[in-house]
């Protein structure tokens, strides 16, 4: 009977603390986005998203951020998701988006790397691509250096990669619309 009841509490207690050890540090759980951009258009999380991009059109599809930064511009983090936001001050218009593959130093950076999938024209973007293969891969943009990233614009979108080139690493990408692009 001793063995039984030593049992039970053995049982109960270690239910107790995994409810408890689930229960800790949970704020920051990734949370897989989907983002693809194809001609021109971003689709994230299955919606659509037109220029101008609004702050409402993407908290449709991320949800409100985790924190927000009153810079230069506004900035939306969100920690879970590995992404953050570009917002113009006092509009409603998200210049672009950035989605981290690798640390870096900002005091605007998620807690958490991107988990998601990206794509871009077809082509599935992962942290270990290789730069030369990155832009052979997506010939249409014709990537350039500038401001020590890789710039590249296709259909009034345009993406920037940074690399960690000492570690053969993709850090981060932004993509934004062109919006001093003459039609």
């Amino acid at each position: 009977m001793k063995k039984i009841v030593a049992g039970i509490s053995l049982l109960l207690s270690v239910f107790l603390v995994s409810n408890q050890a689930s229960a800790v540090n949970t704020k920051y759980v990734e949370e897989a986005v989907t983002v693809d951009l194809t001609d021109g258009v971003v689709t994230m999380n299955g919606k659509e998203l037109s220029p101008p991009m609004t702050i409402g059109e993407y908290e449709s599809c991320l949800g409100a951020a985790d924190k927000v930064f009153n810079l230069a511009n506004t900035i939306h983090t969100y920690h879970t998701k590995g992404i953050i936001l570009y917002q113009t001050p006092n509009k409603e218009e998200v210049l672009a988006f950035t989605i981290f593959f690798g640390k870096e130093k900002y005091k605007f950076m998620p807690k958490k790397l991107f988990s998601g999938k990206l794509t871009i024209n077809d082509v599935l973007i992962t942290s270990d691509m290789q730069e030369k293969e990155f832009t052979k891969l997506l010939p249409l943009y014709e990537f350039e250096e500038k401001y020590g990233y890789k710039r590249g614009e296709y259909m009034g979108m345009y993406v920037y990669v940074n690399y960690d080139r000492d570690k053969g690493r993709l850090q981060s990408i932004n993509i934004g619309y062109n919006n001093d692009k003459e039609e």
